[in-house]
């Protein structure tokens, strides 16, 4: 015959487990609602092929586009979403707190999935795990990208990609630009400076902060599984 006790500890491990299903789901969702709608998301175009991994490293505020295009091309990475063909020139029209707040709301909704990597400042155990080992997330794959929907353009700027599966974050070379490398730069910063002065908002789409974790809308998602 079982205790009262032992009765009492398998409904409490129940509902724990339930609510943690249900916390997984909600991160789920909003990671999906995010890969779509978000504006640095819509260039990159990535796809989850299989399962998520994790944990993932918190991305550090970079001192120029070049540093936060890699840094968020290395979390996809980690996360194992893969990137679809784009453009490297419209990443680069972003501007870099666009980019980085990318980063940032990307680590927030993977960071409860896999969790965060030990080495990073403020680790965490993830929902699916209870050890901070290498995991995975089981999630269903996103539809792939219709190739003729965009084109790869060349860019005057080292491929963020390529860097990102060569170098670690912690040795990355640094180039000289000569004279006339350095006004080059200058010219082409002059010119987007003139297009997004000239442009009515599509390029200088607000970041929304999606607050994917917030008590409010945790509260409205369990109230409508109620």
């Amino acid at each position: 015959m079982k205790a009262p006790d032992s009765d009492a500890d398998d409904y409490a491990d129940l509902t724990l487990k339930k609510i943690e299903d249900e916390l997984v789901a909600y991160y789920k969702k909003e990671l999906y609602a995010f890969l779509i709608e978000d504006v640095g998301m819509q260039i990159l175009r990535p796809k989850i092929v299989g399962n998520l991994r994790g944990p993932v490293s918190r991305p550090k505020p970079g001192s120029n586009k070049l540093d936060a295009a890699k840094a968020l091309l290395r979390l996809l990475k980690e996360a194992d979403i893969v990137a679809g063909s784009f453009a490297t020139g419209a990443l680069f029209d972003l501007e870099l707190s666009e980019i980085e707040h990318t980063s940032q709301n990307l680590f927030a909704l993977l960071k409860p999935l896999v969790g965060e990597d030990v080495g990073s400042k403020d680790h965490s155990t993830p929902l699916t795990t209870k050890s901070a080992r290498r995991t995975t997330t089981p999630v269903r794959s996103t539809p792939a990208p219709s190739p003729g929907d965009q084109t790869a353009m060349s860019s005057p700027y080292v491929s963020a990609t390529e860097e990102v599966d060569s170098e670690s974050a912690d040795d990355s070379p640094r180039m000289t630009l000569g004279p006339s490398g350095a006004a080059m730069l200058r010219d082409r910063a002059e010119r987007t400076k003139r297009a997004t002065t000239s442009s009515t908002g599509s390029a200088k789409i607000a970041v929304a902060d999606r607050k994917a974790h917030s008590p409010e809308k945790l509260e409205s998602f369990f109230h409508r599984k109620s």
